[in-house]
């Protein structure tokens, strides 16, 4: 069988729909919005997105629970030393641990959901960024 999806992890997003059959999923994502520098934008961070996901995928592999991981890469000249924070994904006016107040920082935002239920886990999203802190990638 084959699955074919557009969306990364938003409503309906593949991952969502790997991990509420019962899979681990990681989404990562390199943010175009928040935290980039208008007069000096450059290249996408694709590079340095893709080895914090492995990074992520090496550290949650072999937990049996299924979590759910959303990291939004920043997309700023600084990438090779960019930090992880634990980030909510649901907006709270004045929020500094929203993903888009973090991103805006730029600090890449980790969210990780329990198996299945898709509540925001606040204790395991500061163990997976403080782990990505810790490197390397």
């Amino acid at each position: 069988k084959c699955v074919v999806h557009s969306s990364t992890f938003g409503q309906g997003g593949l991952a969502m729909v790997a991990n509420w059959i019962g899979l681990s999923a990681l989404a990562v994502s390199v943010d175009d919005v928040y935290s980039v520098d208008e007069r000096n934008p450059g290249p996408l961070q694709f590079d340095a997105a893709a080895r914090a996901a492995a990074a992520a995928w090496r550290l949650l592999a072999d937990d049996a629970d299924r979590w759910l991981v959303n990291i939004n890469f920043p997309n700023s000249q600084d990438h090779e030393t960019v930090r992880f924070a634990p980030a909510s994904p649901h907006e709270k006016p004045g929020s500094a641990t929203s993903d888009k107040s973090v991103l805006r920082r730029g600090i890449a935002p980790v969210s990780v959901f329990a198996p299945r239920s898709f509540d925001w886990s606040e204790d395991r999203s500061t163990w997976l960024a403080d782990a990505l802190n810790r490197g390397p990638l």
